[in-house]
C-alpha cells in the first residue's frame, strides 16, 4: 500500500512539474513556440543543441519518459526565443498534382528553401502524401504585411515580382504528342487553347510507346520543324504498363525521346492506370522530375468497353486536372484558364496509325 502511495505521489509530482513547465513557457513572451520535424538520425541531445535549449524541458513540453526514442518525422514542440530572424515551422502534406514551385509560391517562400529544410536536391521526388517542412512568417512579419497590405500606395511598392507570371500569361505554340490517350481529351486540349489564346497540335500515334517513339525520333524532329512549339506536352505510357524488366528495356527510349526535344520546356503526362503498373510511371518521373510529371496513376475515371481507354467526360475531367496543374505547379506555367465557351476551339489534330509489325 505504502509504494502504491509513493507511486502516485511521483507521478502526480511529475504531471504537476510538465504542466509547470509548460505553462512557464507559454507565458514567458519572450518565448516562442515552433513545431520541429525529427529528421534521420536526429536524437534528442543533437535536437536540444540544435535550439540551445535543455533535454529536459524537450522531454517535459512533449511530455516524454526519460528512455523514449524519437522516430523519424515525429513532432516536437520546441520553445524557442524569439529573435527578428525567427520563423515557425509547420508541417505541410503534399496534394495531388502538387510540385515544389506550387507549395513554394502558396507560403511565399523560395524554392531553394524548400530544398534546404527538407534535405532535397533540384533532382528529389515529391510525392501526394509526403511531409514537408516549411518555416513560415514571424509575427513581426505578418504585422509589417498587414500593414503594406492596408496601405494601397505601400503595396504596390512592395508587391514582389512573380519570374513565371510573365511565361504563363504568354500565348503558347503547344506540341502535344503521345499515344490514343490524347484522342479522349484532344477536344478539352483545343477548348483549352481557344480560351487562352494558345496554339495546339495534338499528335496522336495509335499503339505507340516510348519504344515507338524513341525509334521514330525523326517523327518528333519533323512536327518541331513544322509546328515550331514553344511548349511540349507528352502523353505517353499507357501501352507499357505490363511490360517486364521495365528500367533495363525502356529507359534508354525514355532519354533518347527527351534528347530529341532540344532546349524546349516540357512536361510529361503519365497513363491513367487502370491496373498497377510493372515500373512506368516511376521510371519516367525519374528521368524527367517530379517537377515536370504528371501523375494520373492513382486517379478514378470512368472506362470505355475496353476498360482501358476514358469516356469523355472522364477525359475532360482528367484534362482540367493537367491544366490546373499547367497553370501553378510545373516549373515553367502556362495560362489555362478553364474554357467558358466549349463550342469554341483551336488547332489540330495529326492521327498516326499503328506500325505494322
Amino acid at each position: 500500500m505504502k509504494h502504491l502511495l509513493y507511486s502516485i505521489t511521483l507521478i502526480c509530482f511529475f504531471q504537476l512539474v510538465v504542466v509547470d513547465a509548460v505553462a512557464q513557457a507559454k507565458n514567458d513572451e519572450t518565448m516562442q513556440k515552433i513545431t520541429y520535424v525529427v529528421q534521420s538520425g536526429e536524437g534528442i541531445y543533437a535536437i536540444a543543441r540544435k535550439f540551445d535549449v535543455s533535454v529536459e524541458d524537450l522531454y517535459k513540453w512533449n511530455n516524454l519518459p526519460k528512455d523514449a526514442r524519437l522516430s523519424i518525422h515525429q513532432q516536437l514542440t520546441v520553445y524557442v526565443k524569439k529573435t527578428k530572424n525567427t520563423s515557425s515551422q509547420t508541417t505541410y502534406t503534399v496534394q495531388q498534382g502538387e510540385g515544389i514551385y506550387a507549395i513554394a509560391r502558396k507560403f511565399g517562400v523560395s524554392v531553394n528553401d524548400l530544398y534546404k529544410w527538407n534535405n532535397l536536391t533540384e533532382k528529389s521526388v515529391i510525392y501526394a502524401g509526403q511531409k514537408l517542412n516549411v518555416h513560415q512568417q514571424t509575427r513581426q512579419e505578418a504585422k509589417n504585411i498587414e500593414e503594406i497590405d492596408n496601405n494601397p500606395e505601400k503595396k504596390e511598392q512592395s508587391k514582389p515580382t512573380d519570374p513565371t507570371e510573365k511565361v504563363r500569361k504568354q500565348k503558347q505554340r503547344i506540341l502535344v504528342f503521345g499515344d490514343s490517350m490524347i484522342e479522349g481529351m484532344r477536344h478539352r486540349i483545343r477548348q483549352y487553347a481557344a480560351e487562352n489564346d494558345h496554339d495546339v497540335l495534338n499528335v496522336i500515334w495509335y499503339s505507340s510507346s516510348t519504344k515507338v517513339w524513341a525509334e521514330h525520333t525523326d517523327t518528333i524532329t519533323h512536327f518541331i520543324k513544322k509546328f515550331k512549339p514553344t511548349y511540349i506536352v507528352i502523353v505517353l505510357g499507357a501501352n507499357e504498363l505490363f511490360i517486364k524488366d521495365i528500367v533495363q528495356t525502356r529507359d534508354p527510349y525514355v532519354k533518347k525521346i527527351l534528347a530529341g526535344l532540344g532546349n524546349l520546356p516540357y512536361v510529361w503526362v503519365g497513363p491513367p492506370n487502370w491496373k498497377e503498373d510493372t515500373g512506368i510511371n516511376s521510371l519516367i518521373e525519374k528521368n524527367v522530375g517530379s517537377e515536370r510529371f504528371f501523375s494520373s496513376k492513382n486517379l478514378k475515371f470512368r472506362r470505355t468497353s475496353d476498360g482501358a481507354h476514358l469516356v469523355r467526360s472522364s477525359s475532360d475531367e482528367w484534362m482540367d486536372k493537367i491544366a490546373l496543374w499547367l497553370n501553378n505547379s510545373v516549373p515553367q506555367p502556362i495560362q489555362m484558364n478553364i474554357p467558358k465557351d466549349i463550342t469554341k476551339m483551336q488547332g489540330k489534330n495529326v492521327l498516326l496509325q499503328p506500325l505494322k509489325k
